[in-house]
């Protein structure tokens, strides 16, 4: 196994101790063994880092360390200084990997081209694993680039769970570290980069990543305005990001993402998302609109079925 290249897990840890343990097991029971373990305890009051501490001592390949709270991305920055593996792979601290997950991507990718980036499948779960529910994404294949990757996420409200991936070292270099201003939205933002750098997508469907729905004060969920705000900034700097690809496919998916943005949290940030739109110079009427409110769209605009919809919820609370 030796021969083979290492891969480096990065775990951020803030206040999980109780899903640490079964997070880490995943990767101790992982069939590929050339790996190493970086757990980043970010200023937990838990015993995240005790429990971290406690699987280092226990296993050669476990690394824990620990420092003031400074936010995921400026963990996984830390963990990514301290790796040593040609290969990356991002975990967060209460989701899994099944066991095949990093063999199998590293048998579908061609290890002499290293711009090939590898995916998988991805389940939902709350409390067992075994009560794990598929998540049937429109990215779930393979793509002949990052960028065409793109145009479907965008275009189909799709996504790229932050453990899914494995990324060779080079294209993190290339694309640049996890951005530490961004709160919500934070893998979209830094996989967008990795995804304009890569030459292919390769999807390993027989493998997966168990993501845990907790929604415990996790930003994921939150709907405060800082939050949200952040979601803005990302898409923002996705259209930075693809400036020199942008055509009118890019543009129609960078426009997508914002009405699914209003859907989403309206009334919050309702102009700004509006107006991102029109500077995107894509007709709304071309933008998918969910079932629920697609023909109620159809006869009044999207726009005026967004606020008529949230003045009908707001009733219905009233009575």
């Amino acid at each position: 196994m030796t021969s083979l290249p290492l891969v480096s897990v990065i775990i951020p840890v803030y206040n999980s101790d109780k899903y640490l343990p079964i997070t880490l097991e995943s990767c101790i029971n992982q069939e590929y063994k050339n790996i190493e373990i970086i757990v980043v305890d970010d200023g937990s009051s838990d015993k995240s880092f005790e429990i971290a501490l406690e699987y280092s001592n226990k296993h050669s390949n476990i690394f824990a360390f620990t420092r003031e709270n400074a936010g995921a991305p400026s963990a996984r920055n830390y963990g990514f200084s301290k790796s040593k593996g040609l290969y990356i792979q991002f975990l967060d601290a209460d989701d899994c990997l099944s066991s095949n997950k990093i063999s199998a991507q590293l048998k579908s990718l061609n290890l002499n081209n290293y711009y090939e980036v590898a995916s998988c499948s991805l389940y939902r779960f709350k409390d067992k694993i075994s009560n794990a529910r598929k998540v049937n994404l429109a990215t779930d294949r393979g793509f002949e680039s990052g960028i065409d990757w793109l145009k479907c996420s965008w275009n189909n409200n799709s996504m790229g769970q932050t453990s899914t991936w494995l990324v060779h070292r080079n294209v993190v270099e290339e694309a640049g570290l996890w951005d530490e201003r961004v709160l919500k939205n934070q893998d979209g933002e830094f996989f967008c980069r990795c995804m304009t750098i890569a030459n292919k997508i390769v999807f390993t469907e027989e493998s997966s990543v168990y993501y845990r729905v907790t929604g415990e004060g996790s930003i994921s969920y939150s709907r405060k305005e800082e939050a949200l705000k952040s979601i803005l900034l990302t898409y923002d700097l996705y259209h930075k990001h693809v400036k020199a690809n942008l055509d009118l496919n890019l543009k129609q998916g960078l426009a997508q993402c914002y009405v699914d943005f209003i859907d989403a949290y309206y009334p919050s940030l309702f102009n700004e998302a509006k107006d991102a739109i029109t500077r995107l110079e894509v007709p709304i009427s071309n933008l998918k609109k969910k079932k629920s409110i697609a023909l109620l769209t159809s006869f009044i605009g999207f726009y005026n079925a967004i606020k008529f919809r949230y003045m009908l919820k707001r009733f219905l609370k009233i009575i």
